[in-house]
């Protein structure tokens, strides 16, 4: 059975393109139950209260310096959306504006790139809330979600539901979590002097959280791409690795020798791929669904929200 190390160096690039090619037709297209991890968790942050912003410029700017005493980078940027509240402002009461962009904390004061242009000059006190989160790369679907042991209502969200549709009017409540939303790729707020980030999945939770939580979290891993023929896949049974192998080396045959002998030979890999798929499943007749046991807990914070709903379908 050939391995990425068959290949010779001058065919590197078009081998790791077709092994590529061939995890994403394999690995990525199935919800393999090998590729279920339960080592997810997200630092949530509590809300940031009694702060000072100021925009000297009306009409045309979208920057707020922020003032208040200990400020920190985490506090301004991080891998979350930051949200700014303020309760003083008329045209954007009970409105949480979305932070794009921030300085580095420089302890009592930082700038923020806000989304919004503000159309006067103001200087009002405001609260920074943290309640959408953008999970690693390697976190392709989130299928359970606890807090202390908890079970939390996940919701899977369409990617072109916003922020305020999820949870409406979210900042109204503060607290642990309850509801967990997961779908779309977002931005978090970044360092103004930094590259612009990625998109990565976003995760949203409600209620606005009050102070530090953790959440942990079971999900799909998404592989990266292979980037060295050296490199491993893992977590990956061998015999789906090395049919990954012997669907990439058709590719290349037929690509290159235009041996199309192996057009044949890819689809008997595909096959084996799908009947092996099947196997690990086993037989979902024989299998029960196993309900959370405190009845108590489930009807008083776990059904709140749409549990199980996809929202913007």
């Amino acid at each position: 059975m050939p391995d990425t190390g068959a290949f010779v160096e001058t065919e590197d690039l078009a081998t790791l393109n077709a092994v590529n090619s061939a995890i994403e037709e394999i690995l990525t297209e199935k919800k393999w139950e090998f590729d279920i991890r339960t080592d997810g968790q997200i630092a949530l942050r509590g809300k940031l209260e009694d702060l000072q912003f100021t925009v000297n410029i009306a009409d045309t700017s979208s920057v707020a310096l922020l003032r208040s005493s200990g400020l920190v980078d985490a506090d301004v940027f991080g891998d979350y959306v930051v949200r700014l509240l303020s309760s003083g402002l008329t045209d954007y009461a009970n409105t949480a504006l979305r932070v794009n962009s921030s300085t580095i904390a420089q302890t009592t004061f930082s700038f923020l790139t806000l989304e919004t242009v503000f159309p006067d000059v103001v200087s009002e006190p405001c609260d920074l809330h943290y309640s959408e989160y953008i999970l690693p790369d390697t976190v392709a679907e989130v299928i359970r979600a606890t807090y202390q042991e908890y079970p939390l209502t996940l919701n899977q969200v369409d990617p072109k539901v916003s922020y305020s549709e999820i949870f409406p009017r979210p900042h109204n409540e503060f607290g642990p979590p309850e509801v967990i939303a997961v779908g779309g790729f977002d931005i978090p707020t970044y360092d103004v002097q930094s590259a612009v980030p990625a998109p990565g999945l976003r995760m949203a939770v409600w209620p606005v959280p009050d102070e530090d939580y953790i959440v942990n979290y079971s999900y799909y891993y998404r592989h990266a791409e292979l980037g060295a023929t050296t490199d491993v896949l893992k977590g990956v049974p061998q015999n789906i690795v090395s049919r990954i192998v012997d669907m990439a080396t058709a590719d290349m045959k037929v690509f290159y020798e235009k041996d199309y002998e192996a057009l044949a030979i890819r689809s008997s890999v595909r096959r084996s791929a799908d009947e092996i798929y099947k196997s690990h499943g086993g037989s979902r007749s024989a299998r029960k669904r196993i309900g959370n046991w405190d009845s108590s807990s489930r009807h008083n914070g776990v059904q709140r929200g749409f549990p199980g709903k996809i929202l913007g379908s």
